[in-house]
């Protein structure tokens, strides 16, 4: 499938014409009308709910796995569309100062308010992982606030991709909205432009770039970046309903997001039991690696997913093949497919502090 913008084909000179039409839009003053903004984010939801099997199939090609994992991300979106409409006239109305100062405390001769106003022009970069959550709240988001948007999706998820700049443009105002698609050498000619906020989910070396290039501005960012996340489980936790939490919070995504388990540290006095307990959970709810890869699975039914490419999927391949000094309890390198892009759900006790699986 192609997108409606031509990736990497379009000079920056293009990504700037593209950003002065939509300044311009924003210029008009079409966007601070509160009707518009509500008119826009109801085309949005139906831009989902008519295209919710498009939509589905999409993320499943990128990313494989069943319908649960992508009917759950479409409904986050569509979440934060019917919050916004349900706020947006509260959110953007005036509301006192308090300054503290004392004139504060004479609410009646105190008329100083706060009034919220849009930015302009902002761009977000969406990422892999949730290709349609991460490109869409901050575009629900900016545009409820009544800014103007560009959008690049993650070129590593190219069906979803060119879905977005197909059904952005058939749904959304393009004198508001634009989508362009590419990679490296788009983002970076799209971060030399003067945008008026940022936002990035992604790798905090990716992080720092973005960073870097709106210091320029400067122009404010907002990023969610990743890291290693510990979760803790104490001998006076309940074994069996620490399991299952963990296998099903880090098999979400194949664990491909921000805020999964990365890692457990367990009171020594449970650890055995705690690993006997995990290893139960994951083959309870995932199966074997045969029937967590899915091949020629009912896909209404299949939880676990691919990693998002082959790269990728080396990259955590290496990390199970390495000197790791621990013990594999469940899965292992032995039942990965890089081809396919399958990791089995793989549990190591006791890896070396300084190995990969603890430092990456």
């Amino acid at each position: 499938m192609k997108g409606s913008s031509d990736e990497d084909a379009v000079s920056s000179r293009g990504y700037r014409d593209i950003y002065d039409e939509l300044n311009a839009t924003f210029e008009s003053q079409l966007t601070k009308d509160l009707a518009w903004r509500e008119k826009v984010l109801l085309r949005t939801l139906d831009m989902f709910r008519e295209n919710h099997d498009a939509w589905t199939s999409a993320v499943i090609a990128d990313l494989g796995g069943g319908r649960v994992r992508a009917v759950m991300e479409i409904g986050t979106v569509c979440d934060e569309v019917r919050t916004c409409i349900s706020h947006l006239r509260r959110w953007a109305a005036d509301r006192p100062a308090s300054l503290g100062d004392p004139i504060s405390e004479l609410p009646l001769l105190d008329r100083r308010v706060v009034r919220p106003a849009p930015k302009g022009v902002v761009l977000v970069l969406g990422t892999w992982n949730f290709p349609i959550n991460l490109a869409f709240v901050p575009l629900i988001d900016g545009l409820a606030a009544g800014n103007c948007c560009v959008v690049k999706p993650s070129e590593m998820t190219p069906r979803v991709a060119a879905l977005t700049a197909t059904l952005v443009h058939r749904y959304l105002p393009q004198e508001a909205v634009r989508v362009v698609n590419g990679a490296v050498p788009t983002a970076t000619a799209l971060l030399r432009l003067p945008f008026k906020h940022i936002t990035y989910t992604g790798s905090t070396a990716v992080g720092r770039i973005v960073m870097a290039a709106a210091a320029r501005g400067p122009t404010p960012c907002t990023l969610e970046l990743g890291g290693k996340n510990p979760t803790f489980v104490d001998a006076s936790a309940d074994l069996r309903l620490a399991a299952d939490r963990i296998v099903v919070a880090k098999t979400t995504n194949a664990g491909q997001w921000c805020v999964t388990a990365d890692y457990v540290l367990c009171d020594a006095a449970v650890v055995d039991e705690f690993g006997k307990r995990l290893v139960e959970a994951a083959r309870r709810m995932l199966g074997d690696a045969a029937t967590q890869k899915g091949d020629g699975a009912d896909t209404a039914r299949q939880w676990y997913n691919r990693i998002v490419n082959e790269q990728h999927a080396r990259r955590v391949l290496s990390l199970l093949e390495e000197d790791h000094g621990g013990e594999v309890l469940l899965g292992g390198a032995e039942e990965a497919d890089v081809k396919e892009r399958f990791v089995p759900f793989t549990i190591v006790k006791d890896p070396r502090r300084t190995s990969r699986l603890l430092t990456e």
